[in-house]
């Protein structure tokens, strides 16, 4: 067994085991329709803001059937989701008092609790969903991750072992072991783990999370649990990002290329996308790297990377008129990135302002000891003060 430093403790495992793909969705999203329906507006723009008027939005959302115990518990998962978790609780809490033989609500009691730190309520509350309802995993989840926050990985994979010796092939039993193997730092036993998991039940997340683990720890050919997912489900352009931002770090640039593609032919007004195929054609001296770059800055102007991009593609097809005010606005936005204030240094030269060029420069290369273009930026200043 390896041990591996640098694979964090999954501090997610609860709140993943039973929101994969495919896992939600029927009551809840009617419950959640019928209270914004209720409401007459997306309570989640009004819960980002007064936490008061928001509880007083629910409880006339809820007023004409308050023994609903569903719709108390949904309300506290809306709050939830806001990070309001004071509020959420004492949802949580009236919904367990009016369905106190709900697994799940003692469940979601439980997650706001730990949201709150109260790790020996949680504990408590998470041990009553459990004793309601013994072969659900989520429970089981929520007490493991409360052993991993602990560092207590024996007793974490004590858990899941009794999982596993009920249903051996159960991929959320096997995911759940995965994530716990990973917070242990034993990174290829986890791997194993995920495998297993996604032979039995393949599954977007898992196949990041396996990339992910795999990447970190070195492990080799990181990108083939991606490549296989995007082999059954081809649409799925949040992978065909994710691989093509990792071909693009490591510089294989014709398969970044088509995973952007990809991307931008299924999701047109993708920016990131949009953006980093202009970047990736630029650097493979590709003549459509401007339009991309156009139709980027189009989408997103205030962007500093999106205007960077453009300023810098058209420097480099000697449109020095355009990109000057486009990297000038990408270097005050995003002062302390020492690619951008080279650009914006190289541009300024290049227009004969030699002394604003060298100052920039001088100052971005004081502050960042290693970036992508240091070699070039130390060049271009010692070219500045002959």
């Amino acid at each position: 067994v390896d041990f591996v430093e640098g694979v964090e403790p999954a501090d997610v495992l609860a709140a993943q085991v039973d929101v994969r793909r495919g896992r939600v969705g029927g009551l809840a999203d009617q419950l959640r329709f019928e209270l914004r329906a209720a409401l007459g507006f997306e309570i989640d723009e009004l819960v980002r803001g007064d936490v008061a008027k928001a509880n007083a939005a629910l409880d006339r959302a809820i007023a004409s059937q308050p023994a609903r115990a569903e719709l108390v518990n949904q309300a506290g998962t809306l709050l939830l989701q806001a990070r309001q978790y004071e509020a959420a609780l004492a949802r949580f809490r009236k919904a367990a008092a009016l369905g106190p033989n709900n697994a799940s609500y003692w469940l979601y009691v439980g997650r706001a609790e730990l949201a709150l730190n109260q790790t020996t309520q949680a504990q408590e509350s998470f041990e009553k969903s459990h004793q309601l309802k013994a072969q659900w995993i989520a429970p089981i989840a929520a007490l493991t991750l409360i052993d991993v926050r602990a560092k207590k990985f024996d007793s974490a994979l004590a858990r899941v072992r009794q999982v596993l010796a009920k249903s051996p092939t159960d991929p959320n039993a096997l995911v759940l072991n995965g994530d716990v193997l990973a917070s242990a730092g034993k990174a290829r036993d986890a791997a194993a783990a995920y495998a297993d998991a996604q032979r039995q039940q393949p599954e977007a997340s898992t196949a990041v999370k396996l990339f992910q683990l795999r990447r970190a720890a070195a492990l080799p050919n990181p990108e083939e649990p991606l490549q296989q997912w995007l082999a059954l489900r081809p649409h799925d352009y949040h992978v065909h990002t994710l691989l093509g931002d990792y071909f693009l770090v490591q510089q294989s640039l014709r398969q970044a290329a088509g995973e952007f593609e990809t991307v931008v032919q299924q999701a047109p007004a993708d920016v990131p996308a949009l953006n980093n195929l202009a970047w990736t054609y630029f650097q493979l001296n590709d003549s459509r790297a401007q339009s991309f770059a156009e139709r980027a800055y189009r989408l997103a102007p205030t962007s500093p990377g999106v205007a960077d991009t453009l300023g810098w593609v058209l420097a480099h097809n000697r449109d020095t008129s355009r990109a000057l005010p486009l990297l000038e606005q990408a270097a005050k936005a995003a002062n302390t990135d020492p690619e951008i204030q080279y650009h914006y240094a190289y541009v300024l030269a290049q227009s004969g302002k030699r002394a604003e060029a060298r100052e920039i420069l001088t100052r971005a290369l004081a502050r960042t000891r290693d970036f992508a273009s240091r070699g070039d930026a130390e060049r271009l200043l010692a070219d500045l003060k002959a």
